[in-house]
């Protein structure tokens, strides 16, 4: 077996799709001493992106500021990851002399530009700048596998032109196998010294570890890691099964490696639970991008049958490429209102899926007045009380709308395109209030406008559309999200002056 391959860790980077790059200083300085002790050559300190907003931690901008001021061992090399498409924004490019200075590359000398086929026209302008900065440059061909052999050198011999120093095969699908690996790498090897090339190993196949060694076998020079596999939707090839395989590694290293593994990564995987499954093994076999698989994980709501019904929508959309709103451009299209119905009401309760919702006593609501309502289909709800449900999001139409269509109860939702599909019992169960995305939030009577697809704020601007003087948001999650929308419909409500009074009891 070739002994003289490099290891590259990128948990810094690519774990951070889990947890949005919000790694502490503390755990990346322990992280960062372990690994120098077990001879990892470089680490991918995270993204180099131009993200202001707090949602995202240190790990997905890699500023200079902040890498400066963590203890680096002088034995590991540092690199970061550029996304290539990010520079198709003029204004991104614009700024790439100070996102990527000679400053930079003192601390951080390898970028790794991850790159579909598609994009490879922008390599030369970047690597040119980025060169120029004094920085070395590593090109990830992402989605390999869905490339022809004579793509794949086409790619790799423009990437030659312009001196790139490490090429990479980024196995974005997670599903490569060792044979058809090797069947690549004998093309590959007719026009490149195979020691320059790498491979960035996903496990949606549970493959990674042995297309790892098969790349050893093949000559390459460079296998990425990540500490138990942390990396996007099914993860990456585990480091400690890896170092396992291929060194030996003495015992009280080892013990190190596994004491910040149970600190640190345990808590984690029990609370993101990245891993292989069957539906990171469909998306792999049908070249879905797994992002997708890992949104619908995050919802915690859907069921595997549910997951395979929406993934099989997936494959039949050929959705190879992640977008969060990509099932708006294929289905939710939203039609204008003909109509705007007429209904006015007074008292409003709105109920979410919260447990102490349906120990409640709704009976003593109706009584003074109140229409009940709630956010989405409530599993192991009595429905004798409800007059309405809200329900917007694109998953939960996809999912949810027979289910609630079958309880005869009245049914507000935005007018998509796909409702012409659905079969009503009664033609007037439906009643549509428009919902458009949109940074300045806004409601009307026919509409309401907000940032982002949420329920909370869809159900409460219709009431308020509607005139409700009193509306009762019960037992919702005190969480920043909530917090933010509710802010939102309080200083619409105060700017407009709205004769409506926001109740919220939280959680």
């Amino acid at each position: 077996m070739n002994n003289k391959f490099k290891i590259l860790d990128c948990t810094l980077r690519d774990g951070g799709y889990y947890n949005n790059w919000n790694f502490t200083k503390k755990f990346a300085n322990n992280y960062l001493n372990v690994l120098s002790q077990l001879g990892i050559d470089y680490i991918e300190i995270g993204f180099k992106k131009i993200i202001n907003s707090r949602d995202f931690g240190p790990f997905s901008r890699s500023d200079y500021s902040y890498v400066k001021n963590l203890t680096i061992p002088k034995n590991i090399k540092m690199c970061a990851m550029a996304d290539l498409s990010d520079f198709k924004n003029e204004n991104y490019f614009l700024n790439i002399d100070k996102k990527f200075s000679k400053k930079e590359s003192s601390q951080i000398p390898l970028i790794r530009l991850a790159c579909n086929y598609q994009d490879k026209y922008l390599l030369e302008r970047v690597i040119k700048r980025l060169r120029k900065n004094k920085f070395q440059v590593a090109v990830n061909l992402m989605k390999f596998t869905v490339l022809k052999n004579s793509e794949i050198i086409i790619f790799f011999k423009a990437c030659k032109k312009l001196k790139v120093n490490i090429f990479y095969l980024a196995d974005s699908f997670g599903n490569c196998d060792p044979d058809k690996l090797a069947r690549i790498t004998k093309e590959i090897k007719k026009n490149f010294n195979i020691k320059n090339f790498g491979l960035h190993a996903h496990n949606n196949l549970g493959q990674a570890l042995e297309n790892a060694k098969m790349a050893i076998k093949l000559g390459f020079g460079y296998i990425d890691t990540s500490l138990t596999g942390m990396g996007r939707g099914a993860g990456n090839l585990k480091l400690e099964e890896f170092l396992d395989t291929v060194k030996n590694i003495p015992q009280k290293k080892n013990e190190k490696l596994y004491s910040l593994i149970d600190k640190e990564m345990i808590p984690l995987i029990q609370r993101y639970n990245w891993g292989p499954n069957y539906h990171y093994f469909y998306s792999a076999k049908n070249n879905i991008h797994p992002s997708y698989v890992q949104l619908l994980l995050s919802e915690n709501k859907f069921s595997f049958y549910v997951m395979l019904e929406i993934l099989e929508f997936l494959k039949k959309n050929k959705a190879s490429s992640f977008a969060k709103d990509l099932f708006d451009k294929l289905f939710l299209k939203v039609n204008k209102l003909k109509k705007i119905n007429s209904i006015k009401l007074n008292k409003i309760l709105i109920l979410s899926e919260n447990i102490k919702n349906k120990k409640m006593n709704l009976s003593s609501f109706k009584q003074r007045g109140f229409k009940i309502s709630s956010m989405n289909y409530l599993t192991n709800f009595d429905y004798n009380f409800l007059d309405y449900i809200f329900i917007c999001n694109p998953f939960r139409i996809f999912t949810e709308l027979n289910k609630v269509s079958d309880l005869k109860k009245k049914i507000i939702s935005p007018n998509y395109e796909i409702l012409k599909k659905m079969k009503f019992k009664n033609k007037d169960q439906l009643i549509n209030y428009n919902y458009t995305k949109s940074e300045n939030p806004k409601i009307e009577e026919g509409m309401c406008k907000y940032k982002n697809n949420f329920v909370l704020f869809f159900s409460v601007a219709f009431c308020i559309a509607k005139k409700a003087k009193i509306i009762q948001v019960q037992n919702i999650e005190k969480s920043e999200r909530n917090l933010d929308i509710i802010k939102n419909l309080k200083q619409i409500i105060k700017k407009n002056n709205f004769n409506t009074k926001l109740n919220i009891i939280w959680s």
